[in-house]
């Protein structure tokens, strides 16, 4: 059961409300880990991943504390030391106190991070984002999280999907990994996922929009050091350099995997490392370089989906906004989960539920 739910449904709703990325509750664990098994060292209440036309995303962190006990400025030199592990750009801290010392506001300010008291933050949100409160979708509700989380103590053999939601992706070194980590899952989960259970389904798009997000900081990159590659080679050979750690990294990890294959007993090896369908792959990122500022809306879509899928919610009046708002952002949605399907050889009722969903939000031209 998610605690301070009151703080954190008011935080999910602004942070929808500005139609940036969610997560909730992420479990942090250390850097490094030495011991036998990973350490969680701490947690972020939520999480939110904000679109810029630049490096994809800045991170913003939220603190919710509802006792009136907490020191506001303790608990913003904790906050900073979080920020520093997981490379948040601000934090915002609201606490049960009604009170907060202007001292202790200005230089939690300096260290980049907002004091504000719970019963500040209505006035807060409503200053800084015009959509507060509007309708808004499953996303912005607390309950459907609950439902994702529990997804594993019903099917166990889903929990590892629920724990790198939570935390290995958000853990992972950089979006390279990340990318590689989420597809690496999808496939090692397929034979255990049935298009038939909506939670199953659910959690397909969870990965799924989890894999666009670290795609979408890939893309910008790219864009920025290309723009948009003439030769379908170059765009190849940047996207591996990406993917691999560099150009000398990825040309070692290569020559290590035609070793292992040939002490298979493979002697004769055309295929290069990759992920797998990698044309397809190559494709794909050739056409959200149209884009790029919008591909960074895609990952909200398509999990704004997955979660009115998993609590049955008809309405996809949110969805058709995003949508609306951002055309491109969808239609990559739906070119990012025909991938994502073909390259996990997911059961393809998966491809046909998704694309019909996100199909089905987006206005004919």
């Amino acid at each position: 059961m998610i605690r301070d739910r009151v703080q954190k449904e008011k935080v999910l709703r602004y942070v929808i409300s500005k139609d940036w990325f969610p997560q909730l509750e992420v479990d942090v664990s250390t850097h490094v880990t030495i011991g036998d098994k990973v350490l969680n060292i701490t947690d972020i209440d939520v999480m939110a991943s904000i679109p810029d036309d630049f490096c994809g995303y800045r991170t913003l962190l939220f603190d919710c504390k509802t006792g009136q006990r907490a020191s506001p400025i303790s608990r913003a030199l904790w906050q900073k030391g979080l920020m520093a592990r997981v490379g948040a750009d601000r934090g915002i801290c609201i606490l049960g106190k009604t009170a907060i010392e202007a001292d202790h506001r200005y230089t939690a300010a300096q260290l980049g991070i907002n004091l504000v008291s719970e019963a500040e933050f209505d006035d807060f949100a409503g200053a800084t984002s015009s959509r507060y409160k509007e309708g808004l979708g499953a996303l912005a509700n607390i309950n459907v999280w609950d439902q994702f989380y529990s997804i594993g103590s019903v099917f166990k053999t889903l929990i590892p999907a629920i724990t790198f939601s939570k935390s290995r992706y958000w853990m992972a070194e950089n979006e390279a990994e990340a990318c590689r980590k989420t597809l690496m899952l999808l496939l090692e989960l397929r034979l255990e996922l049935d298009p038939d259970k909506r939670e199953h389904v659910a959690v397909v798009g969870d990965l799924s929009a989890l894999f666009m997000h670290s795609l979408a900081i890939i893309v910008s990159k790219i864009f920025s050091q290309y723009l948009q590659p003439k030769q379908r080679d170059d765009l190849s050979n940047a996207l591996l350099y990406l993917l691999y750690g560099g150009r000398d990294s990825y040309q070692m990890r290569n020559i290590l995997r035609q070793k292992m294959l040939a002490a298979k007993g493979i002697e004769k090896v055309d295929t290069v490392l990759s992920l797998p369908e990698w044309d397809v792959f190559v494709q794909t990122v050739r056409q959200t370089l149209d884009s790029p500022v919008e591909l960074n809306r895609t990952p909200l879509i398509i999990r704004e989906i997955a979660w009115s899928l998993l609590a049955g919610i008809g309405d996809r009046e949110f969805a058709k906004r995003l949508s609306s708002r951002f055309p491109q952002g969808a239609r990559f949605a739906v070119l990012g989960v025909d991938y994502i399907c073909k390259a996990a050889q997911l059961p393809p009722e998966f491809k046909t539920i998704l694309t019909t969903e996100l199909m089905a939000i987006q206005r004919p031209k």
